[in-house]
């Protein structure tokens, strides 16, 4: 029987766990992701973080508002509001979500920020 407070055995080695994926692979050296999306975390391009400031700076400064990114993560579009009821209405978010993809040639959007409230995780290509 084991000590209370003994050292755990670890099964898996720290670099091979699901917790610490590996970015950098011996072949190939730094792996760098693809702008997009994948259901749960958005990869930008810089510029679409540069509107996002923008917008936060400008109309979202009361704190309305919508940010939508196109899904490969290379541009953005924006959706004013002058209270909380638009930016939580589906009807709004519906007719946003539609007005982005049309301006941005048919490329499907998502509502990455509400307000001031990020969405989802992100990253920020260089």
């Amino acid at each position: 029987m084991e000590t209370p407070g003994d050292p755990a055995e670890l099964t898996t080695p720290p670099a091979g766990s699901l917790i610490t994926p590996s970015l950098i692979t011996p072949a190939t050296g730094p792996v760098a992701p693809r702008p997009g999306f994948n259901g749960a975390k958005i990869v930008m391009k810089q510029t679409v973080w540069q509107d996002y400031l923008k917008y936060l700076h400008e109309e979202a400064s009361l704190g309305y508002g919508l940010f939508m990114i196109t899904v490969d993560g290379a541009s953005s579009d924006v959706k004013d509001c002058a209270t909380y009821a638009c930016q939580i209405s589906p009807l709004t978010r519906d007719t946003a979500l539609s007005d982005c993809q049309m301006r941005r040639n048919n490329r499907r959007c998502i509502v990455f920020a509400e307000g001031r409230d990020i969405k989802y995780a992100y990253q920020v290509l260089p």
